[in-house]
């Protein structure tokens, strides 16, 4: 229990903290420097804090009792400088005394404790048989639902584990229908895509192959007529400079013109080659269904469709542009058969 001297000096702080001018510490004529809105919830705890120990401080000990005067005591001496403080001094100390204040009243709290212990035993709460009574019949009803509900949760998670189970089979019986379902819908959508792509090239490589074609022969025709100009040109019967001077000009112009029909005529041989190789390609993916489907396994699905793709992108040498085949083996259609014989 606390003396008689440590508890007036707590009556005296707390009358201190009242007396103290709040207006001051907020000063609202100070606009958005002022305290408005932030200092009053922490003035308010203070207050309950110092009303909750006035009322229960005669039964805790004296040293906790004086450790919490002195913490008010020093709130107080904070609030009192802020009040007194000219605005300058209060615009640049507020933020430091409010953090000085919240440390205090975290103090104060760890010495709460007594307070509350003060509190219920004053209130008899522990004491009490109903209260005592009420606490058992809590407990065993609390336990028993525990129980209770521990086993239908038990009794659920096997059922929803056995639906989850009887759930992913069947999900997975669904999703293999589905699977092959998307393979056979894939298998024919992605050849005739492929189909599609190698018609729709066929337009512009003939474009191409008419426009190099024409600019060949254009420049072939060129050179035939210049030879002919050339040729019945009236030449001085004498030697001279002139003689040297048309025979460049006329050297230079052949050459030109040799040069851009050589480099028309290579780019429409690649392009007729191009032309034969996508011929050979929209070949083979019109064949490719039909030989695949004729496999009776998928293994052997699988070597055809190999080789059949292997087939499409390699095309070999048409003579147009080179005299020598790729270095790569070829596979055509005919290396099919053995291939699948193997499989048997």
């Amino acid at each position: 229990m606390a003396s008689e001297n440590q508890y007036s000096e707590l009556i005296q702080v707390a009358n201190n903290f009242i007396a103290i001018d709040k207006s001051r510490i907020i000063r609202e004529e100070l606009g958005v420097e002022s305290l408005k809105g932030i200092i009053e919830p922490i003035l308010d705890e203070i207050d309950k804090r110092i009303k909750f120990v006035i009322e229960y401080g005669r039964d805790v000990p004296d040293s906790p009792l004086s450790q919490v005067r002195q913490l008010i005591h020093s709130i107080n001496e904070h609030l009192i400088l802020l009040a007194r403080s000219s605005n300058n001094d209060y615009i640049s100390n507020k933020s430091n005394i409010l953090d000085a204040i919240g440390n205090y009243i975290e103090a104060i709290k760890g010495q709460w404790i007594y307070f509350v212990s003060s509190a219920i035993e004053k209130s008899e709460l522990l004491e009490n048989k109903d209260v005592n009574r009420t606490l058992e019949i809590l407990r065993s009803e609390i336990s028993r639902n525990t129980e209770d509900s521990l086993k239908r949760i038990e009794e659920e998670s096997h059922r929803a584990i056995n639906n989850a189970k009887e759930l992913a089979h069947e999900i997975e019986i669904q999703a293999r229908h589905i699977e092959n379902n998307a393979r056979n819908t894939a298998k024919g959508i992605s050849v005739q895509v492929a189909q599609d792509q190698f018609e729709k090239l066929q337009g512009p490589l003939k474009l191409q192959l008419k426009i190099w074609g024409s600019l060949s022969a254009i420049c072939l025709i060129s050179i035939f007529v210049l030879i002919y100009i050339y040729l019945n040109e009236n030449l001085p019967d004498e030697w001279s400079w002139k003689i040297a001077y048309k025979s460049a000009i006329h050297i230079t112009s052949l050459a030109t013109f040799g040069s851009i029909a050589a480099y028309c005529l290579g780019l429409f041989r690649s392009h007729m080659h191009m032309l034969q190789h996508n011929k050979h390609r929209c070949t083979l993916a019109n064949s490719m269904v039909t030989l695949v489907d004729a496999a009776s396994t998928p293994e052997q699905r699988d070597i055809i469709l190999i080789h059949l793709v292997t087939a499409i992108s390699d095309f070999g040498n048409t003579g147009l542009i080179g005299n020598k085949d790729s270095e790569n083996p070829k596979l055509s259609i005919g290396s099919i058969s053995p291939s699948i014989a193997s499989q048997k």
